[in-house]
């Protein structure tokens, strides 16, 4: 299979990574003002059709974005906002909650957050326990969320709730688009390892009103599966990213770290390590790009199987290299100086987020 970009592709991933190098150090934070500048570059609309302000973009190109942000060890709400949250307002929205929602996206007007995720569930979308019951023509949420992250820089959030069925019915979830200042909405806001930011949401009899109903009622299961593949092969790239920028540094250092009168990397048992991380970071590219392929084509079990394989190898192939380029770094490899501790913190966060690697391998698993 060729995985090689398209010219547009290519010229998509060349414009972030001059982007990212010429912002440095500050691109690594979230603010409004870059959120804008996301926006101008055209990267909060690459996933929203060109009618509502977007470019029609692919997973691949979400991919390329990612995987450049990844280099950069930029902490941004992109996935979830420009990939998971576009991704459900463009399956189930009807054509004016569209107009409405993913045109404000796009022009970086509005940012979302989804609270789609559940303690008990841990990783995955079930059981989903929170529950929407009917008052007139709207509905009452109660129920507690987990893991939502950035939501305190969010200005909507996407809640997941159950109008039907018990805990683990796939059938039954519908969902709702608020504004993260709704009353009865209680935010627990925390840092992440990564320097980022996660919420936990508890819904106190929250009122959501007809038009804030995102597509039919019960009926949001399918989409809250695509929108989590297609934003775990998004993290997958980001990882990828990540991995190949500390294999580089740790080339580096060991070129121009000497001892006893001559550079460590002259090492034959250093040059096998670092030939082993190479290999991790090249099979969990192949792998990412496969899933990325993937999502925008087959079935929906193909869909999955490919994903899980690009998670769970990005995620092994992430922690291998970090510990690596940290032990070939001696002491100061585990410093807050050092910019590879922040690769390594950032990596360690995505590994974690929408299903740790023992959780995708365990998936992978059990697909017929």
């Amino acid at each position: 299979m060729d995985f090689s970009l398209n010219e547009m592709q290519q010229m998509l991933s060349d414009s972030i990574a001059r982007y990212v190098s010429r912002e440095g150090a500050s691109a690594r934070d979230f603010s409004p003002a870059r959120w804008k500048q996301f926006a101008e570059m055209g990267l909060l609309g690459l996933t929203v059709s060109e009618s509502l302000g977007g470019s029609g973009g692919s997973a691949v190109d979400a991919a390329c974005v990612m995987e450049q942000l990844g280099r950069g060890c930029v902490r941004t709400p992109y996935a979830f906002s420009a990939v998971y949250a576009s991704s459900l307002l463009g399956d189930l929205g009807d054509a004016a909650q569209q107009d409405r929602w993913l045109t404000a996206l796009a022009s970086g007007e509005a940012m979302f957050a989804c609270a789609v995720y559940e303690v008990e569930a841990r990783h995955d979308l079930l059981p989903l326990a929170a529950r929407a019951e009917r008052q007139g023509d709207g509905f009452v949420l109660s129920g507690h969320k987990s893991n939502v992250w950035y939501a305190q820089h969010a200005s909507h959030v996407i809640v997941a709730a159950r109008t039907e069925g018990v805990a683990g019915d796939a059938q039954g979830l519908s969902l709702f688009v608020l504004p993260t200042d709704a009353p009865q909405l209680v935010w627990r806001h925390f840092p992440t390892v990564d320097g980022g930011c996660a919420s936990e949401l508890t819904l106190n009899k929250v009122v959501a009103t007809a038009a804030q109903v995102l597509g039919p009622v019960g009926d949001a299961h399918a989409a809250l599966s695509t929108a989590e593949r297609r934003t775990t092969a998004a993290l997958a790239a980001e990882s990828v990213g990540l991995s190949t920028v500390m294999l580089d540094m740790t080339v580096e250092y060991a070129r121009t770290r000497q001892q006893f009168g001559q550079a460590i990397g002259a090492s034959q048992a250093l040059q096998h390590r670092m030939v082993d991380m190479l290999i991790e970071v090249e099979q969990a590219r192949s792998l990412a790009w496969f899933a990325a392929t993937s999502v925008d084509e087959g079935d929906a079990v193909a869909q999955t199987r490919a994903v899980s394989a690009a998670k769970a190898r990005t995620g092994a192939a992430g922690s291998r290299v970090g510990k690596d380029a940290i032990q070939l770094h001696g002491g100061m490899g585990m410093t807050d100086e050092l910019l590879l501790s922040q690769y390594v913190k950032r990596q360690m966060a995505v590994e974690q987020t929408l299903g740790d690697t023992a959780f995708h391998v365990e998936r992978f698993a059990r697909i017929d």
